[in-house]
């Protein structure tokens, strides 16, 4: 089992190469948030869906509600 700072490291290793590949403009012109940090800020990301690399149903309804995409992985395939 890994440790909350590992747990919190992942993620955020995840988020600096979302953010490498995703822009604020893409953010702005296709999601209801203003910048990748007020995006993430809401995501329902954890490092059980990293890690299973299968998204939840939480995820894929808050990308669905959000953004112009259907699930999370219409999103990733779109924008990275």
């Amino acid at each position: 089992m890994q440790s909350v700072n590992q747990d919190n490291m992942d993620l955020f290793k995840f988020y600096q190469v979302l953010k490498s590949q995703i822009t604020d403009d893409l953010i702005k012109d296709t999601t209801q948030f203003e910048n990748f940090e007020e995006f993430i800020t809401f995501l329902p990301l954890s490092n059980d869906t990293l890690l299973k690399n299968v998204p939840t149903k939480e995820l894929d309804q808050f990308i669905s509600d959000t953004t112009d995409y259907s699930c999370w992985l219409d999103f990733l395939n779109t924008c990275c």
